[in-house]
């Protein structure tokens, strides 16, 4: 089944989520923007766009459903954000059989990687993927991980 999807616009960053998670989508941005805003990564109103993907989850882990990342060389992912740096699409594991069911911790994690890619760049080579500045203040974001 094809998803549905709700346009929103934050500043000039046109974000697409699906209208299964829309009102838990939006709570999950707000909360991502104040956690970097509050961390010395401020974000800036920009332009660009971020589009949310729901994937059925595969296999349940500890903490929500996964799935096979082709980017990944078939690593399990909860969630994952790729394009960019303007251009961003987050793919999110749901339980299977219920399009709302996410882990928004999950979600929280990936739309910190989007405006951190977005307002400050990718990260140098070299350089961790999840910024020192939010290790132990979002889920999953830890030194070694990424």
């Amino acid at each position: 089944m094809a998803q549905q999807h709700r346009q929103i616009k934050e500043g000039v960053v046109s974000y697409k989520f699906p209208k299964a998670i829309s009102p838990i989508a939006h709570g999950c941005l707000n909360d991502a923007v104040a956690m970097c805003n509050g961390n010395e990564l401020p974000v800036k109103k920009g332009k660009g766009k971020c589009n949310i993907v729901l994937r059925s989850g595969e296999k349940k882990f500890k903490n929500g459903w996964g799935f096979r990342s082709t980017a990944h060389n078939g690593m399990w992912v909860l969630g994952l954000t790729h394009g960019g740096p303007k251009n961003h699409t987050i793919e999110i594991a749901r339980q299977p059989g219920n399009q709302s069911a996410i882990n928004t911790a999950v979600l929280v994690h990936e739309f910190c990687h989007h405006l951190i890619e977005s307002n400050h760049g990718f990260p140098s080579k070299g350089q961790p993927w999840h910024d020192k500045r939010l290790w132990g203040k979002v889920f999953g974001w830890h030194k070694g991980a990424g």
